[in-house]
């Protein structure tokens, strides 16, 4: 069969039958002539087959030996050899991919990495890791190319500075490699923001990384910060509003004796921490107004006596009267609920107590008659066990003191059940 093949230059159906023996060094070999004209088929270029094997095959020698001339005829044919989910993440050995990657095109490396992050949901913290620095190496490449002026403008129009644009704005690659970063600073559980973070800040390039920067901050639970980024450098009052009511939480303030709401943990709220920077920036007639806009319109997030504390001295009490006028009249009915609460529970207790006490209480006669209920002998002097319906058993005869052994009644769910299923004391 071989033989016939061979000389009948029938070469794709060779490389099958070695391929089907399992010879795929032999089958590789036949293709990769087909795919560099050295062996002539007018129906087969060995490009599909070659690419098929490689993206089943386990033997990265094989790969590393036969990819190449794919790269060179197709280069998305060959990515697909390394982001196939045959076999999942351990089909190849991944460094060992990585480095064989890099030495042929750096960028497929990031779409190696996003296969084994995205697809596969690799748990290994370095991929992650490396995937984030990548792109952030291409967003400094793609800014530093950017700055630079433009040889080819036939307008005469100066460009517009990428850094000055809203993200999702940014033309081509970067807008891409921007919203695949923030993407993955938003999915993955595994990454170091701290480091992420230190890099971005101590490279001035990129500096314009401002979401990115909100995302990381914001995993690192440095609301301040975040709202600084919103109100000092993006002036954005809306969203940093937006973010003080997705990140605060109800139980940060706690109901004093009197009713007033006060902040139960040492951690500011962000409400809070966005009323101390708007106080801060007292030079700018704008930054007073939105304080007593955000505390107008947000009474019930600010413990009063915090509010105070944060104040100048000189804010006339008139500015205040809508949000104090608010705030104890939200004091007042959470002071008032809080009545209504302590009252039921205290009706509750009494209820329970009234109960234990009919229960304790109650006397049993005993004669000299009186059998137990399960293996019919006398009680006389024996320990024995009363049940609520009346059921009287020798103590040795109980089996679950909730259940009635004679019935099967719990008194304990209110519902019967099989003697034999009764379980121990």
């Amino acid at each position: 069969m071989y033989s016939y093949f061979l000389f009948s230059k029938h070469w794709n159906a060779l490389a099958l039958l070695y391929k089907s023996a399992r010879r795929n060094r032999r089958a590789l070999e036949i293709w990769a002539k087909l795919g560099n004209g050295e062996y002539k088929d007018a129906d087969f270029d060995g490009i599909d087959q070659t690419v098929e094997l490689l993206s089943q095959t386990t033997d990265l020698e094989l790969v590393v030996d036969f990819s190449p001339w794919i790269y060179k005829k197709d280069p998305k044919k060959f990515e697909k050899i390394f982001l196939s989910t045959s076999g999942g993440s351990e089909r190849l050995p991944t460094r060992e991919v990585i480095s064989f990657l890099s030495g042929i095109e750096k960028n497929l490396i990031i779409s190696y990495l996003e296969h084994l992050v995205f697809t596969l949901d690799t748990q290994q913290p370095v991929y992650h890791a490396m995937l984030t620095m990548h792109y952030l190496d291409t967003i400094k490449t793609l800014l530093s190319s950017s700055s630079q002026p433009s040889t080819g403008s036939f307008t005469g129009q100066p460009r517009l500075s990428i850094g000055a644009m809203r993200q999702g704005e940014e033309p081509g690659l970067l807008g891409v490699t921007r919203t695949k970063l923030q993407k993955l600073l938003q999915k993955s559980q595994l990454l170091e923001h701290d480091q992420i973070l230190q890099r971005i800040n101590e490279e001035p390039s990129l500096a314009v990384l401002t979401e990115e920067k909100l995302q990381l901050y914001s995993k690192l639970g440095n609301h301040k910060k975040c709202l600084e980024i919103f109100v000092e450098n993006m002036r954005d009052f809306d969203r940093a509003e937006s973010y003080c009511l997705e990140h605060h939480k109800d139980d940060d303030l706690i109901s004093d004796s009197s009713g007033s709401e006060i902040q139960s943990s040492p951690t500011p709220s962000p409400f809070l921490l966005l009323l101390s920077i708007y106080v801060s920036k007292q030079a700018d007639l704008e930054y007073p107004k939105k304080a007593v806009e955000l505390l107008t319109k947000y009474p019930t997030k600010f413990d009063p006596i915090a509010v105070l504390e944060i104040l100048p001295t000189y804010t006339p009490i008139s500015v205040l009267t809508p949000y104090l006028t608010k705030s104890m009249r939200r004091s007042q009915h959470v002071y008032r609920d809080g009545l209504v609460v302590k009252n039921l529970e205290k009706i509750q207790n009494i209820r329970v107590k009234a109960q234990k006490l009919r229960y304790t209480t109650k006397c049993v006669t005993m004669t000299k008659s009186i059998v137990c209920r399960v293996c019919g002998n006398k009680i006389n002097l024996s320990v024995f066990g009363y049940y609520p319906n009346g059921s009287v058993v020798h103590f040795s005869c109980i089996k679950n003191k909730h259940v009635d052994p004679v019935s099967g009644f719990n008194f304990l769910t209110n519902t019967f059940e099989n003697n034999n299923n009764n379980t121990s004391l």
